[in-house]
């Protein structure tokens, strides 16, 4: 966790100013609030993040009776749908609350989203990492990036309340080789096209949940990963190949940011592309 967050709050970036905006079946908003209370209902399971201290804050959770409840930087709450509860605080409060689609959460295995315990305090840490690099995703990022983030942490809640009522388990069997075969031969054809999950999924007839975790078992990474591979090897022939620019190239592998193409391609080879064709 102190990896993450500083030890007495989360400075808010620029990329996390007060939006909503849908991003893949989960909306986002970050709150920036002065001293004060209110109160509050869950239209749909959320995911909440403090991002500065709240030692002296105190709240009600679907009931009338407020209690004292220590926030820090990184710790937060689920709540289920339908929920609804007072808060109250002495400091400035930052927070970013995340609302999750149900379907998308159906997905990922939880059916009832609004027959769970809330859960207050501190998080998983993957759960709030995946909760900061969702809200920062923009228009911009590629749609796959976007979906993959948005079913993760919907699979954390998922886990999370699972832990809570054991016997609810996530259904589906992992799919066959040939399924997922029949998703690659899509990805090859469409290597520069801003592919969503669903699509993907859709091509092996599975879920984006269950598509994404056969997938990582069949090939050893996701499928956004390996989207970026193939793009690296398709980029290399043909910076060996043509004569085209380095930006045609990242346009033709799918990149509309040439600098991010860059990016990966130097993460991916060790060098930037126009040096790798240089050499």
């Amino acid at each position: 966790m102190n990896a993450i967050l500083p030890p007495h709050g989360l400075p808010l970036a620029d990329t996390l100013a007060e939006r909503s905006a849908p991003i893949s079946g989960v909306q986002g908003v970050v709150a920036q609030l002065a001293p004060g209370e209110g109160g509050f209902k869950a239209e749909q399971v959320m995911v909440g993040l403090v991002l500065r201290d709240q030692p002296q804050h105190s709240a009600a959770y679907g009931s009338d009776r407020m209690q004292p409840i220590p926030l820090a930087a990184g710790s937060g709450w689920i709540f289920p749908q339908g929920m609804d509860g007072f808060c109250r605080w002495d400091g400035q409060q930052d927070m970013l609350n995340l609302f999750v689609d149900r379907n998308l959460l159906k997905q990922a295995g939880l059916h009832d989203a609004a027959g769970f315990e809330p859960v207050v305090g501190a998080q998983n840490p993957l759960l709030v990492q995946l909760a900061l690099t969702l809200q920062q995703a923009d228009a911009d990022s590629p749609r796959l990036y976007r979906d993959t983030l948005a079913l993760g942490l919907a699979a954390q809640v998922a886990q999370i309340v699972q832990q809570q009522r054991p016997e609810v388990q996530a259904g589906g069997r992992a799919a066959t080789d040939g399924r997922i075969a029949r998703s690659i031969d899509y990805l090859q054809a469409h290597l520069a096209d801003d592919l969503p999950l669903e699509v993907l999924a859709a091509q092996a007839n599975m879920s984006p949940f269950h598509f994404s975790r056969a997938f990582k078992q069949a090939t050893g990474t996701s499928p956004h990963q390996w989207l970026i591979a193939r793009r690296m090897e398709r980029a290399q022939t043909l910076l060996r190949a043509s004569r085209m620019a380095v930006e045609q190239v990242a346009y033709a592998v799918g990149y509309k940011d040439t600098k991010r193409f860059a990016d990966h391609f130097k993460r991916a080879v060790g060098t930037t592309p126009g040096a790798w064709r240089a050499g």
